[in-house]
């Protein structure tokens, strides 16, 4: 198991119970925020203030070894983080990398693709973006995704069907030569279909929509 993890599952050890999370203050003298997976400095944060915590960190984990043994941090693994969070290097490396990926992410601003391609993903759809995306992205990058089905579906229409129903009729040929009088119950489920498929008028359902919000 990693640093990183054992790290994390002291931290959320100690949040596990108002006991222990007073006992966890008592040697370290305040509470550690702990990773979360919707903010990307979230671990940052955690390990800086458990960088400077680590004598009280380590008094913690050797008065609760019953249920942390297998998360004990040597003097290796302490090290190594410092070591890590001094290092200019890495350090300008990492900076370039966030810079180059900032650029790559802005992009995604400048076409309806990525946000298209979370729509129809079958388990994404529009509620992962409502969910997960910044409240001021979502109405532009939904917009951008219905003008491209907008465009798509005036670029390649669908015939329309021949119509299945035809009044009290219903249609059993593609030439409408066969036709079947409906009685009470089968105009009850006829009604029931054309309200579902959009089939009245003032009732057109659009695809999208219907797909996205499912």
């Amino acid at each position: 198991m990693g640093v990183l993890r054992r790290l994390h599952n002291v931290i959320a050890h100690s949040r596990s119970s108002a006991g222990r999370t007073a006992r966890f203050v008592k040697h370290v003298g305040r509470r550690i925020p702990l990773d979360n997976r919707t903010r990307w400095n979230s671990w940052y944060n955690l390990l800086d203030v458990a960088l400077e915590k680590e004598t009280g960190i380590n008094e913690y984990i050797k008065s609760n070894l019953d249920s942390l043994s297998n998360d004990c941090l040597s003097l290796r693994d302490w090290t190594s983080r410092s070591e890590y969070k001094q290092n200019k290097d890495l350090a300008a490396r990492i900076q370039v990398c966030w810079e180059k990926y900032t650029e790559y992410y802005n992009r995604t601003e400048d076409s309806p693709l990525y946000a298209a391609a979370l729509i129809l993903n079958p388990s994404r759809r529009l509620a992962y973006i409502k969910k997960w995306w910044e409240t001021e992205w979502q109405t532009p990058a939904i917009d951008a995704v219905k003008n491209l089905w907008q465009d798509y579906r005036t670029k390649h229409p669908v015939p329309d069907p021949t119509p299945l129903y035809n009044g009290d009729e219903i249609i059993e040929s593609e030439d409408a030569t066969s036709v079947t009088k409906l009685d009470a119950f089968d105009r009850i489920g006829r009604d029931f279909e054309m309200a579902l498929c959009g089939a009245y008028p003032g009732q057109e359902v659009d695809e999208f929509d219907e797909y996205a919000s499912g």
